[in-house]
């Protein structure tokens, strides 16, 4: 089954719901809140990168990260 979160977002109880089956956004529209205050927050300051879409991004996923994207080029 797949479940559309509501607008505002999904929010389980990962500690009695670890399968995440029960949405309770609706229970707690203050930790709802909450979460989407420190996330517009913390979007402000987050990482980013300095490309867009390099081709060797892709090489280097398969060639040092066994297929995954990680870091792929040296700071």
């Amino acid at each position: 089954m797949h479940y559309q979160c509501p607008a505002t977002g999904c929010l389980y109880n990962v500690v009695t719901d670890m399968r995440e089956e029960h949405e309770i956004s609706a229970q707690f529209p203050g930790v709802v809140a909450t979460m989407q205050a420190e996330l517009t927050k913390r979007k402000a300051t987050m990482w980013s990168t300095s490309h867009k879409n390099d081709p060797a991004c892709k090489v280097a996923a398969h060639a040092r990260w066994g297929g995954f994207y990680g870091p792929w080029k040296e700071l």
